[in-house]
């Protein structure tokens, strides 16, 4: 990940989309009809996160690629093109970031980044099918 990418993109400097992390099994990828492993943030989820989770920060961002990496996985019936990731932080906290794969796969953006508790996930893992527990 280019962290000065980050910061640029967070601060508005720039506008193309950046790797911020990968999917690392085939069969994640799979999962949501994706036929790359790269996954971006754009500058679009960085605006609407702004409005909607306002305590999101750069630290926030920068542990994106751990929570998809080491992160509980989960797959939603409900939604196809989605995977889950829900990550407890260095900080004691619990996120979940949740991704999508683009109708012709050949994009994964990350949709969404934010803190959610115990009892959440385990709503969660009650409507999802786990792909992998915490690495």
């Amino acid at each position: 990940m280019d962290i000065e990418h980050l910061r640029a993109l967070l601060s508005g400097e720039r506008q193309e989309p950046m790797v911020i992390g990968a999917l690392h099994t085939t069969a994640h990828s799979r999962a949501i009809g994706a036929n790359t492993h790269a996954v971006l943030l754009s500058r679009e989820t960085i605006v609407k996160q702004e409005t909607r989770h306002p305590d999101i920060g750069f630290d926030d961002y920068r542990l994106i690629p751990y929570a998809i990496r080491f992160g509980l996985v989960l797959h939603e019936a409900t939604r196809p093109r989605h995977l889950m990731f829900v990550f407890d932080d260095p900080w004691g906290r619990r996120d979940r970031v949740m991704v999508r794969s683009t109708t012709n796969g050949n994009e994964i953006f990350v949709t969404s980044c934010h803190r959610t508790k115990q009892r959440q996930t385990k709503a969660l893992l009650a409507r999802g099918r786990s792909l992998r527990r915490h690495a």
